[in-house]
């Protein structure tokens, strides 16, 4: 009776150290993962792929890893990589709304507007409070010249969040494109008062003052913009606008 009682407690002393061995695989793994968000966050993305690169190496089947590397694949402007880590998160977590909406966000920046809209309608069904991803969705309305539905979208962003700087320079953007320019500003100063450093708001405010002929503001808003940004083939327009205007 001893020896089978012996026999029975080992048996269950190696399962608990099975059971705390994955544990620890399950929060080592999420602990990478975190560190390269953060990473990410702060547009250190190659450092933040290796560390998704760990978390994967420890936990396989650990999906927010995979659409934490997505999205920072997606970031770099490698499409590629971005949707198959997204892909492997949705087989592996098929109710991940974040990994739908990192993927629409890829199909959009591909130009592949049905698939990106598919997916983001997916993230929102799965997390119907998903702010973010009504903002994603209006950008793909946007592309789409759906401009009202656009609208919808932002609207239910800012009503789920309204400290969502994007959604409120989304809405502007749209507001700029049909003309109603004191609504496209008056977004557009939200943007600005919540993230200072956000150069497409200011971009946007800057071209609805010069549609209403207000040159000195549209000047001051397009140099801010210059200072702030990196992007060149946007500050080449805005370069353009600033001589349009007659300014050096």
């Amino acid at each position: 009776m001893r020896t089978r009682m012996l026999l029975t407690t080992t048996g269950i002393f190696t399962i608990l150290l099975i059971l705390a061995a994955a544990g620890c695989a399950s929060d080592n793994a999420k602990q990478y993962s975190e560190r390269g968000i953060t990473l990410a966050e702060q547009g250190k993305y190659e450092q933040a792929i290796v560390e998704f690169d760990m978390a994967i190496q420890v936990d396989p089947k650990y999906a927010v890893a995979y659409n934490s590397r997505g999205a920072t694949y997606k970031e770099k402007g490698d499409y590629d990589r971005a949707l198959s880590d997204l892909g492997k998160a949705i087989e592996l977590d098929p109710k991940l709304s974040k990994a739908f909406n990192n993927r629409g966000g890829t199909y959009l920046d591909l130009g592949e507007y049905d698939k990106a809209l598919s997916d983001i309608t997916k993230a929102i069904e799965l997390e119907p409070r998903f702010a973010k991803a009504y903002t994603n969705r209006a950008a793909v309305h946007f592309s789409k010249k759906n401009f009202k539905d656009a609208l919808a979208d932002l609207d239910k962003a800012i009503e789920l969040d309204p400290k969502l700087p994007r959604a409120y320079s989304n809405r502007g953007a749209v507001y700029l494109t049909v003309g109603e320019y004191e609504k496209a500003i008056a977004d557009l100063d939200k943007a600005i008062q919540m993230d200072p450093r956000f150069a497409k708001a200011y971009a946007n405010r800057g071209l609805a003052y010069r549609d209403l002929r207000k040159n000195d503001e549209a000047l001051a808003d397009f140099r801010t913009y210059l200072y702030l940004s990196d992007d060149p083939s946007t500050a080449k327009i805005i370069r353009q606008q600033i001589e349009k205007l007659g300014a050096p």
